[in-house]
């Protein structure tokens, strides 16, 4: 699958050295989160659409929690962490923040998609 333009800027996000270069002000903190925050909400809705989409594949509404594969997410992205130098802990507790709410999306999917 090729890359997209949001696709390429998001592993520029993370691979482009200039990311750690000190701010000289808090707007200069600001314009940067709010950087990201242009590339993670978009990630995230694609996210969304893919756990929504996996409703269709389950066979009951409860197989859609599988906490084998919740905790194989989280420590994927605890090893993704600590390679770019932040708190495995922290991403863990956003991650299954995150994994619970799009549960309940996907739980509520798998409704619409099985009358």
């Amino acid at each position: 699958m090729a890359k997209t333009k949001q696709d390429q800027a998001a592993e520029k996000a993370v691979t482009d050295p200039e990311w750690r270069k000190p701010c000289d002000t808090l707007a200069d903190v600001r314009a940067h989160i709010d950087r990201l925050d242009a590339l993670i909400a978009p990630l995230m809705a694609q996210r969304l659409h893919f756990v929504k989409t996996a409703a269709r594949f389950k066979p009951s509404k409860e197989a859609v929690i599988v906490q084998a594969r919740v905790e194989e997410i989280v420590q994927t992205v605890r090893r993704l962490a600590e390679q770019y130098g932040a708190n495995p802990d922290v991403i863990e507790r956003v991650y299954r923040t995150m994994i619970d709410d799009f549960t309940l999306e996907e739980q509520k999917n798998w409704d619409k998609v099985h009358k």
